[in-house]
């Protein structure tokens, strides 16, 4: 874990626990409360979800930086001096590896010990395959620019069946939404026509209660639309990070309904 990733951490469980603590005190999970709890899960979540986009990027640029060297070796370049000569290419946040692969290289570290660290420094499924692919080829005294393009190649085509499976699941995304916003309408409907008329019945609800009542859904449509955020990130994109952005508008839109249905 990275120092900027433990530091959102501490400073998350800090805020949780002083939160925690004003819950016990005063016997109820108002808005401040709420508001607290998302601050102090936001950063760590902010900061996992910049870096899970950044890797996304390097999983993109791989098969280039592959292909890459693979073109160069065929043209008559050493393996070193094709590494060398990509390291002049931009590959946005792989740069910064393909550089570093070189430096290792230059300085005697082998070439499968260099592409070891290199997906061990990014924990991607893509980057550990092909990588494994290609130190067991190297390994084995295949020939090294055939087993780059072909891992290239291979890469490429996961990638793109990837991206295909999440363009079919954006339906479930937009599903989850509706059932979300199905949700709050039911509450809503719940606090005007039954508990606001339960309520002028004398002598079966004070308009307290009401009240109390009002702000338990209020609550828990808070709640509901964090957590259904989450999942609509883990089936739309494949990661419970991703639905950070989800989380953000359905408690948003929680937040707005209520204002305007119920006046909470």
């Amino acid at each position: 874990m990275e120092r900027k990733e433990q530091i959102s951490l501490a400073f998350g469980i800090v805020l949780g626990l002083a939160v925690f603590v004003r819950i016990i005190a005063t016997k109820s999970l108002d808005a401040l409360s709420i508001i607290g709890i998302t601050i102090a899960l936001f950063p760590y979540f902010l900061i996992r979800y910049i870096e899970l986009r950044e890797l996304r990027v390097v999983e993109k640029e791989f098969p280039n930086f592959l292909r890459d060297i693979a073109s160069s070796s065929k043209a008559g370049m050493t393996l070193p001096y094709a590494i060398k000569s990509a390291t002049y290419l931009d590959y946005s946040y792989l740069s910064s590896d393909v550089k570093k692969i070189y430096s290792q290289i230059s300085w005697g570290i082998p070439f499968e010990e260099a592409i070891l660290q290199f997906s061990k420094r990014r924990p991607s499924k893509h980057i550990q395959r092909s990588s494994s692919i290609i130190i067991e080829a190297n390994r084995s005294g295949g020939e090294i620019t055939k087993t780059l393009d072909a891992v290239a190649k291979f890469s490429r085509m996961m990638q793109d069946m990837e991206e295909e499976l999440k363009g079919s699941m954006k339906t479930y995304t937009i599903i989850i939404y509706f059932s979300h916003m199905i949700f709050l309408g039911i509450l809503i409907m719940l606090i005007k026509s039954l508990l606001e008329g339960i309520s002028g019945l004398t002598g079966i609800m004070h308009m307290s209660n009401l009240g109390s009542f009002k702000e338990l859904l209020f609550h828990m449509a808070l709640i509901q639309g964090g957590f259904t955020g989450l999942v609509a990130g883990k089936v739309g994109e494949g990661s419970i990070y991703d639905g950070l952005k989800h989380s953000i508008v359905l408690i948003f839109l929680s937040y707005l309904i209520f204002k305007i249905g119920v006046g909470i």
